[in-house]
């Protein structure tokens, strides 16, 4: 199950992370020729995406408690209060699988050239 959830999200931030490299293809060509390598622009549009994925994973850390607790009181009549450290080391590394993916998935900045964008 979380090597399918993890293979899906692999997947949405590839996809993502081509839309954004597309769209910014010019303003990239521009930050290259000021002198950003490929990685720098690698790790900018990773970091750009690390916003979202620290508010989505705390979100999910507040539903997933409250899911887990209906659960318990539906499905054995008694309270059992899931293990919130674990929960954090959870949404801690689901934040650095998304960066890691969403910086290799950028991978494809290196293919911006300048002077073909120049001669555009």
């Amino acid at each position: 199950g979380a090597i399918f959830v993890s293979i899906v999200v692999a997947a949405i931030l590839a996809i993502i992370a081509a839309s954004n490299i597309r769209r910014q293809r010019k303003d990239l060509g521009i930050m290259k020729s000021m002198g950003y390598t490929s990685k720098d622009l690698m790790k900018q549009l990773a970091l750009s995406m690390l916003p979202t994925t620290v508010i989505s994973s705390a979100i999910s850390i507040v539903i997933g408690s409250i899911v887990y607790k209906l659960f318990w009181v539906a499905g054995f009549g008694c309270i059992n209060n899931p293990n919130l450290p674990i929960m954090i080391i959870t949404a801690i590394l689901l934040v650095v699988f998304c960066y890691i993916v969403t910086y290799l998935a950028a991978g494809k900045i290196k293919q911006v050239s300048v002077t073909e964008l120049m001669t555009e």
